[in-house]
């Protein structure tokens, strides 16, 4: 017998439960052995150095197919057998470390190449058993739990031991008997035998699922996710909300109560890929990055970006030059103390019904190299933010689930219909908004989930339509603690203008003709085709979509700085508007909220011309934009008061309330009739109008409660 037949034979009667070993695991724990030995020596002198808490070897797959590519290529094709070798050659290269231990020794694969990385949707049975990488975001991940990999049972008549090894993660085997092959009594039974806890071998192990990114699927299609386990050092290491590559073997798990055929298939996770960089799921070749910086030397950047979104909308320049701003967004900030600023900027539309706000958010969705659409009217704060949930794929037990949030972690989250969400579900997005985490206390998981994204939000006026007698903001149906987040909020009102609407009907009917032309084959008699297109050529985007997407994910690698005489001009503009305040009765006309959107637009208009220094030409363009917003937003009487906004009551309103207050305080009863109090302010000069809105104010404010029939109750 050769030496390396008895060592075969040696090693099929020492561990059984391995697959029959021949000459091909022997020659793969060679080359494993002269891998290992000469590229990865380092790393395995860390594992000795460092056990048990150092468990795992990490290999590039790169290097392993330049040594050797016959055993690249039984690794992506027989990964079970190759890293058993791999494993098994690691523990005879260390005896005195590794050699009493019941567990494998991990060796991990990393950076797989791009013809093994398979979209979660195109996964098929033709993959099974093999290796492959996929790319997502972590939807649910479970709590870490022990599994079984070595069960020692001891039988109550005789006391002999009998292992098992427990094989398949999916599926536990007990003993049905003791063996007499194994000195036993041979006696059969469930309840013959006990688990010896302490014997046993255990083994980490976390569920998770991972969903395909919303913004690589297809449109109209369902994001596909596939559920994928972590064992032993590799758990914890993802939480959800997370973008990664997993690489490990595909598997299918048929459950045996199931009375159908049909397996599910599952991702043994060998390794972890966290994306390191903003957008690197996004692919930016060299022919792509010459082209974003001929764009960005354009001297009509500013209006080719702009005529690059939504083309089919027409007008709204200054509101799409915000939308492209919030595209490329501010620089997030970390200070000495370790507080975080978020550059991230937030915009509202609040408009009549059939101004195209819907329209918009869906094409910022499709454009932003991470974006996720959701309507406020049937979305919950479970769904907009994240939550614990109880379900089949923890087994019972409370899971983590992401929501919209979450998953456009660094992108821009588009959330229509603002105004019809329920109130307990805005108050969700408050710390969203403004520290960009979302905390979960529930059913003792207590978690801090990253929600570093742009908001944009639209909602339509209280009254369905905005009047021009009552101001805007007192119009806008949102709490004031959600508004005062947004950087900036647009009034778009459907107004009949003869110029504007010959315009609008105009563009819409040239869309329409355009597209209907665009899918002719053959040419029509009477009309002429060509002639449509060539009329119409302004309709056409100026930067396609998917340039823009690679621009925008470009741009985020660049972050500029404000120059002496940016910042000057910003705090000018600032301290301006500030002094309309100076006073005594004077309203308050804007906070430092609005300070950090001037600086959070003039970095991104930075960053749209690719430059590391923000110039007075970009806080002017900054400036323009808050400028435009507050006048229509916060205007009163030729001056600005924020808290239309920050409260939703004026300094104006506040003084009103108060005189209010004081009449109704001065009644003997308790009970007053609202025409009490209309009488007592028109002696103090105020309108009756005024104090109809002054009496819902103090229903809201709780100070007083409506009894009905015209009759109040005071409850303070």
């Amino acid at each position: 017998m050769t030496a390396l037949e008895s060592d075969i034979t040696e090693l099929q009667e020492k561990n059984s439960s391995v697959r029959y070993y021949t000459q091909e695991d022997a020659s793969l724990e060679s080359k494993w052995e002269s891998f290992l030995t000469l590229a990865y020596t380092s790393e395995l002198s860390e594992i000795v150095a460092g056990f048990p808490n150092i468990r795992s070897v990490y290999v590039d797959f790169s290097d392993l197919d330049k040594f050797d590519p016959d055993l690249a290529s039984a690794v992506l094709e027989d990964p079970d057998r190759a890293l058993d070798a791999a494993s098994r050659i690691i523990k005879k290269t260390y005896p005195l470390t590794f050699g009493g231990l019941k567990d494998e020794l991990h060796v991990r694969i990393t950076s797989l190449p791009n013809d093994v990385k398979i979209p979660i949707s195109h996964i098929r049975t033709c993959h099974l058993g093999d290796l492959i990488s996929v790319e997502g975001i972590i939807r649910k991940s479970t709590a870490v739990k022990p599994y079984i990999t070595e069960s020692v049972y001891q039988c109550r008549i005789c006391g002999n031991k009998i292992h098992i090894i427990q094989d398949d993660a999916r599926k536990y085997t007990e003993p049905t008997e003791c063996p007499r092959s194994e000195d036993g009594c041979g006696k059969a039974g469930a309840k013959n035998f006990k688990l010896l806890y302490k014997e046993t071998a255990f083994l980490d192990n976390q569920k998770i699922e991972i969903q395909e990114a919303p913004d690589s699927v297809r449109s109209g299609a369902q994001p596909a996710s596939i559920i994928a386990y972590l064992d032993d050092d590799a758990v914890g290491s993802v939480t959800a909300g997370d973008r990664v590559t997993l690489n490990g073997i595909l598997r299918a798990e048929h459950k045996s109560q199931a009375m159908t055929p049909q397996c599910d298939l599952y991702l043994d996770v060998l390794s972890v890929e966290t994306q390191q960089d903003v957008y690197e799921e996004i692919e930016i070749t060299d022919d792509d990055i010459a082209e974003i910086k001929t764009i960005s030397q354009s001297p009509t950047l500013y209006k080719d970006l702009v005529a690059s979104v939504s083309t089919t909308i027409c007008g709204y320049d200054v509101e799409k030059l915000a939308l492209v701003l919030q595209l490329f967004g501010g620089v997030p900030k970390t200070l000495d103390d370790g507080s975080r600023v978020r550059g991230d900027i937030h915009i509202l539309l609040i408009g009549d019904p059939g101004v195209a706000k819907s329209q918009m958010l869906r094409y910022i969705a499709k454009m932003s190299p991470r974006g996720i659409y959701a309507s406020g009217k049937s979305s919950t704060s479970a769904g907009l933010c994240a939550t614990a949930v109880k379900d089949d794929f923890g087994e019972g037990r409370w899971t983590l689930e992401a929501g919209a949030l979450v998953l456009a972690d660094q992108g821009n989250a588009c959330i229509d219909e603002m105004d019809k969400m329920r109130d307990e579900d805005r108050s969700s997005m408050h710390e969203a908004m403004e520290s960009q985490t979302i905390s979960i206390a529930k059913a003792g998981i207590t978690a801090q989930l990253n929600s570093r994204a742009s908001v944009l939000g639209a909602a339509n006026p209280k009254f369905g339509r905005f009047e021009d007698t009552i101001p805007f903001s007192e119009q806008i149906d949102m709490p004031p603690a959600l508004l005062s987040r947004f950087d900036l909020i647009f009034v778009i009102i459907d107004k009949p203008d003869e110029a504007r609407d010959r315009s609008t009907s105009t563009h819409i009917i040239s869309t329409h003709r355009r597209g209907s032309a665009r899918q002719q084959r053959n040419d029509l008699e009477g009309v002429d085709l060509q002639k449509i297109l060539n009329d119409t050529e302004t309709l056409k985007p100026v930067y396609d979509r998917q340039i823009m997407r690679k621009y925008i994910a470009y741009a985020k690698n660049i972050f500029p700085v404000l120059t002496d005489k940016a910042a000057d001009l910003i705090q000018d503009a600032y301290m301006k508007i500030r002094q309309q305040g100076y006073g005594n009765n004077s309203s308050v006309p804007i906070t430092a909220r609005q300070l950090e959107a001037y600086i959070r637009l003039a970095e991104a208009s930075a960053r749209a011309r690719l430059s590391n220094i923000a110039t007075e030409e970009d806080a002017q363009r900054a400036i323009s934009l808050i400028e435009y917003y507050l006048q229509k937003i916060a205007g009163q009487s030729g001056t600005l008061d924020i808290d239309h906004i920050a409260t939703g009551i004026t300094k104006q309103k506040r003084n009103t309330l108060a005189v209010v207050s004081e009449i109704i305080h001065n009644f003997e009863s308790r009970t007053f009739s609202d025409d009490d109090v209309l009488e007592n302010g028109l002696e103090h000069g105020i309108p009756a109008e005024s104090i109809s809105n002054i009496l819902a104010s103090m229903c809201k404010l709780r100070e007083i409660r409506h009894l009905g029939g015209g009759i109040y109750e005071r409850l303070r």
